[in-house]
């Protein structure tokens, strides 16, 4: 499986380019949030791998802004700085299963475990989801 991620490939136009090589080579890959923060960019991710026969599988990371800056400083390689950081959590679009995707996760961890659950339905299970004291990890999926 291939991460795509403008972290590591610092410019759009790579990204893209790497997606569409990957589509092309009908090869599985992860994009991370910089790329499908908002709803506009996951169609145009979801359009193009439906369009080549990719299943779409989502994993939401719901997390506070503090903590992912916190994550992202601790980490060794791939540091982003805490103002993009928060741009990038200020700007994310809460995925929805009618955007497109085939499935839909939502990623929490306790007790530095990952517990997966399928997307809960209708609003009031995500909240209550969010809000069940589990701390969440980043956007990218990353601790």
């Amino acid at each position: 499986m291939c991460v795509i991620s403008q972290d590591l490939l610092k410019t759009h136009t790579r990204v893209r380019e790497r997606v569409m090589a990957s589509l092309a080579a009908q090869q599985p890959f992860v994009v991370d949030k910089h790329e499908n923060a908002l709803r506009g960019q996951r169609a145009e991710l979801i359009a193009a791998a439906k369009a080549a026969s990719f299943r779409v599988i989502g994993y939401y990371f719901p997390c506070e802004r503090r903590d992912a800056i916190r994550r992202s400083l601790q980490r060794a390689e791939g540091r982003v700085p805490p103002a993009g950081v928060a741009a990038t959590h200020k700007r994310l679009e809460i995925p929805a299963l009618s955007e497109g995707f085939d499935e839909l996760f939502v990623v929490t961890t306790q007790d530095g475990d990952f517990h997966v659950q399928p997307w809960p339905t209708g609003e009031e299970s995500m909240k209550s989801l969010i809000e069940t004291g589990k701390e969440p990890i980043d956007a990218a999926g990353k601790v």
